[in-house]
């Protein structure tokens, strides 16, 4: 082969040739005239220092040289047309794991929400949910997770968010409380009334690399200052109050879904600072323009819109 060039036409010129074996029906399908198709030939011949095709009765037929390029030269072409025109991608052809880490909040009232309606559209990707017991932020660095969710307005280098939705708190008590009659005749509370009752917190898991400190003073959610009970389960809250006389901090849609679930909870009136609980997906800026990944998140988003 001489070190000459080879232009995408010359190559498309060689790929239609072989196929059709006919030197005008290859130039008509190409737009070229019968002397363009010759010297385009006639170039291929002296590039590659083979005559390539060889006329007969039926046509040009290709070399054996010529059908020992042929498939390099599909390959490249098709190469080269990936490389300047990606494939549009299809959920339904999406092939991979995901893996979220994420609390049993995530894992029951957001995951159990977004993951069916996924499965629906991509129905090859597999999930795989992980516990946020150590450094939710470097897996998320290291790429041993795709996806986290947590409460967290922390800017972190290397790591994207967006809010998924934002739910008030509330003060819950169980129904009977004497709490749901005082602010039932006042339509309000003071911290004066909350402070005779322990209290019911949410606690962050350990080793999770990120803070709730844009809550606040702690004092501002728990305002009885004492917490009887301390868990990280926080679907176990609305259970733990309904039987004492414990005073908790929740979410407005998580009081509603206990609500729906018929266990004996009351709704009090908002935080004190109008606390309002904004859970994040979490992922790493390497996957900002992964297609699929933009498809996953823009379904996390919608979904909450919808039932918003």
């Amino acid at each position: 082969m001489k070190n000459s060039s080879l232009s995408q036409d010359d190559l498309a010129f060689f790929i239609s040739l072989y196929r059709c074996q006919s030197l005008s029906v290859c130039a008509q399908k190409l737009g070229l005239s019968i002397s363009g198709a010759s010297r385009t030939l006639s170039h291929l011949r002296e590039v590659f220092g083979n005559t390539l095709f060889q006329r007969n009765r039926d046509g040009l037929i290709p070399t054996a040289e010529a059908r020992e390029l042929y498939p390099k030269i599909v390959k490249l072409l098709h190469d080269y047309d990936e490389l300047f025109h990606p494939l549009v991608f299809d959920p339904k052809t999406a092939k991979r794991r995901i893996r979220v880490l994420c609390a049993d909040f995530g894992a029951t009232f957001i995951l159990g929400r977004v993951i069916p309606r996924i499965l629906e559209k991509a129905p090859l990707l597999d999930f795989e949910i992980q516990p946020i017991e150590n450094d939710l932020v470097g897996k998320l660095k290291s790429g041993d997770a795709e996806f986290g969710i947590f409460p967290t307005e922390n800017d972190v280098p290397g790591l994207s968010s967006c809010v998924i939705y934002e739910s008030r708190y509330r003060y819950v008590v169980r129904k009977g409380h004497p709490l749901e009659a005082i602010y039932a005749t006042q339509g309000y509370l003071t911290p004066e009334d909350l402070h005779a009752y322990g209290f019911v917190s949410g606690a962050v898991p350990p080793g999770a690399g990120v803070d709730l400190s844009y809550l606040g003073d702690t004092s501002r959610i728990n305002q009885s200052g004492v917490a009887k009970i301390s868990t990280p389960y926080i679907t176990s809250m609305p259970i733990l109050i309904s039987g004492t006389d414990l005073v908790g901090a929740l979410p407005e849609n998580l009081i509603w879904q206990s609500q729906r679930q018929t266990l004996p909870i009351v709704p009090l009136c908002p935080v004190f600072g109008e606390t309002v609980h904004r859970p994040h997906l979490i992922w790493h800026e390497r996957d900002d323009d992964d297609p699929l990944m933009q498809w996953i998140r823009a379904l996390f988003v919608h979904t909450f819109k919808q039932q918003a």
